[in-house]
C-alpha cells in the first residue's frame, strides 16, 4: 500500500555547496512536529561532489528523493524538483538557505485562505559579520518594501522563500529555463500577476540566508542579477508587457535604506550604502554587457 501524499513538496536545488546542503536538509527536521505533512526533493544540478554522497547516512522523518542533473540552471533544477512533486503546494527553498521552525506551517495558513497565491516569505541574512552579505540581503529587503507595501498585491518574491499551489505552477509553465544567470523568480511573479493570481507576502516564513561573499563575488553576483534583468526586458517585450524604469527617488530610498536599520551602527549603514551603490553599477554594467553580447552574436 503506498504512502498519502504529502500537503507540501519541499524543492531544494543544489550546486557544489556540499555543506550548506547537508545544514539545510537536517533544518527541515525541526519543522517535522509543527508543519502539514511534507516531503523534501533536492535536485543536484552537476555538484562535483554528488547531493547523494553529501547527504548519506541522513535518516530524516519525512520522505527525501535526490535527483541529479547536468549543469542546466537553477529554474530548470526547481521544474525537474515539480515533476516528481505529489504535494498540493510546493516550497523552493535554496541550499544555503535554513528555515525558521514555523515556516512551512505559515505558508499553509495563507495558502489555505488563498487557494492560488503565489506567496514569498522573510529573507533574513544569516551572516551578520559580512557586510556584502548585509547589503545584498538589504538589497532584496528594500525591494520588498518598495515593491510589496499591499499584503495582496505584491510584486516579487526571491525564489530562495516562495510557495505556491502545484496545479496553478505546473498550469503557467513553471519557471522558464531559458533563464540561466538570475531574475527567473521575477519572471515567474510577472506571470502569476499576469494572469490575475495574487502575490501574498507572508512575513512569518521566515528563511536564513548564510551566502558567503567577498568584495569579487559581491560585484560579480550583481553583474549576473543585470544580465537577467536585460533577459527579464526581453521576455516582457516578448509579451507586450512595458517595464518602467525606477525613479531617482527609488535609488535615493535604496542609498539611504542602511541608515533605517536600526540593527546596523552608522559606519556599517555608510559602508553597506556604498556597497548597494557598486550593486547598482554592476548590475548596469552587466546589463549593458548583455546588449552588446546580444548585439554581436
Amino acid at each position: 500500500m503506498s504512502e498519502p501524499a504529502p500537503l507540501f513538496s519541499v524543492i531544494i536545488p543544489s550546486k557544489d555547496r556540499p555543506v550548506a546542503i547537508r545544514r539545510c536538509v537536517e533544518s527541515l527536521v525541526q519543522l517535522v512536529s509543527c508543519a502539514p505533512p511534507f516531503e523534501v526533493i533536492v535536485v543536484d544540478d552537476g555538484s562535483r561532489v554528488p547531493c547523494a554522497s553529501v547527504l548519506q547516512g541522513l535518516s530524516p522523518p519525512f520522505s527525501l528523493q535526490i535527483i541529479r542533473l547536468g549543469h542546466r540552471g537553477v529554474a530548470a533544477a526547481r521544474n525537474a524538483g515539480v515533476a516528481r512533486a505529489r504535494g498540493r503546494w510546493l516550497a523552493f527553498v535554496d541550499d544555503d538557505c535554513v528555515p525558521e521552525p514555523g515556516w512551512l506551517s505559515a505558508f499553509f495558513r495563507e495558502l489555505s485562505r488563498a487557494p492560488n497565491c503565489l506567496a514569498g516569505g522573510k529573507v533574513i541574512n544569516g551572516l551578520r559579520g559580512n557586510l556584502y552579505s548585509e547589503a545584498s540581503q538589504l538589497l532584496v529587503a528594500y525591494l520588498y518594501h518598495a515593491w510589496n507595501g499591499q499584503p495582496y498585491q505584491a510584486r516579487f518574491f526571491v525564489g530562495c522563500n516562495m510557495a505556491c499551489p502545484r496545479e496553478t505552477f505546473l498550469k503557467l509553465g513553471g519557471f522558464d529555463e531559458s533563464f540561466l544567470i538570475g531574475g527567473e523568480d521575477r519572471e515567474l511573479c510577472r506571470r502569476w500577476r499576469r494572469v490575475g493570481h495574487p502575490l501574498c507576502y507572508v512575513d512569518d516564513a521566515v528563511v536564513r540566508h548564510y551566502h558567503e561573499l567577498n568584495l569579487t563575488s559581491f560585484i560579480g553576483q550583481h553583474f549576473r542579477y543585470g544580465r537577467g534583468a536585460w533577459d527579464y526586458r526581453r521576455v516582457c517585450r516578448r509579451d507586450g508587457d512595458y517595464v518602467p524604469l525606477e525613479s531617482l527617488g527609488w535609488y535615493i530610498g535604496l542609498l539611504t535604506w542602511p541608515f533605517r536599520r536600526p540593527e546596523l551602527s552608522r559606519q556599517e549603514s555608510f559602508l553597506i550604502s556604498l556597497l548597494l551603490g557598486v550593486a547598482q553599477l554592476a548590475n548596469a554594467v552587466g546589463f549593458l554587457s548583455e546588449v552588446v553580447r546580444r548585439a554581436i552574436r
